[in-house]
């Protein structure tokens, strides 16, 4: 049987008609529920129903039953933090960082060392400017660098185009056993592209050991493009 109910709502009047009843209650309003739409004519303009196949609150503008919801955004905001607790011996060949554990990936784009297909990289998700960081301690055993002796932490893009490399370089002192590197950047990225971290030393002394430890590797949507 075909009812209407009428009831205040806000300054207006609220007019639903359905061959089901509508609940109404203090803090919200239950929408009739169908699996299939009902005619939207223009005596039907306005009115509201929830598709429970599409799982979708659909308004008739008076031709077609229209949703607001925006199709293909994700509500997720892209956002990694990875580390490395594995000591790794520097030397002045460049070689990537393993990345052993998450500490969170919203939107699963990183791999780990052990996965197959581009270890140690974060996939970007969606087209967007990323900020992008990486940051860890130096070890010193027996190690004395020369004046010219420095440490390069790179972020490395790899896209359609090519790689890129972003080099931080730090100079390195007898003195500076466990010091804290970190290097930063804000990209532009495209969805698809990869980023990495590379390390090395330029010009290192013949004897002694360099390492690093606890690399962590992060970065986040800053903004959608």
């Amino acid at each position: 049987m075909k009812r209407t109910i009428f009831t205040i709502f806000f300054m207006g009047c609220l007019t639903i008609s359905f061959a089901q009843s509508v609940t109404i209650e203090p803090n919200t309003i239950q929408l009739p529920q169908v699996s299939a739409n009902p005619t939207c004519a223009s005596s039907e303009k306005g009115k509201m129903i929830y598709n429970t196949v599409t799982n979708k609150v659909l308004y008739c503008n008076g031709t077609n039953w229209v949703s607001n919801q925006v199709e293909g955004e994700t509500s997720v905001i892209p956002a990694f933090q990875v580390n490395s607790f594995l000591s790794k011996i520097l030397t002045s060949n460049e070689s990537e960082v393993e990345m052993s554990s998450k500490i969170y990936d919203l939107t699963n784009s990183v791999t780990l060392k052990n996965d197959e297909d581009f270890p140690n990289r974060f996939t970007v998700p969606t087209n967007g400017i990323y900020s992008i960081k990486v940051y860890g301690d130096l070890e010193l055993t027996s190690y004395t660098p020369k004046s010219t002796t420095r440490v390069y932490l790179s972020i490395v893009r790899e896209g359609n185009f090519g790689t890129y490399h972003y080099s931080s370089g730090f100079p390195i002192y007898a003195n500076d056993n466990w010091k804290h590197l970190l290097a930063a950047k804000d990209f532009n990225l495209v969805a698809g592209e990869r980023i990495l971290v590379k390390v090395h030393v330029f010009d290192p002394p013949a004897t002694g050991t360099l390492r690093i430890h606890k690399v962590y590797f992060e970065g986040h949507l800053i903004a959608k493009q």
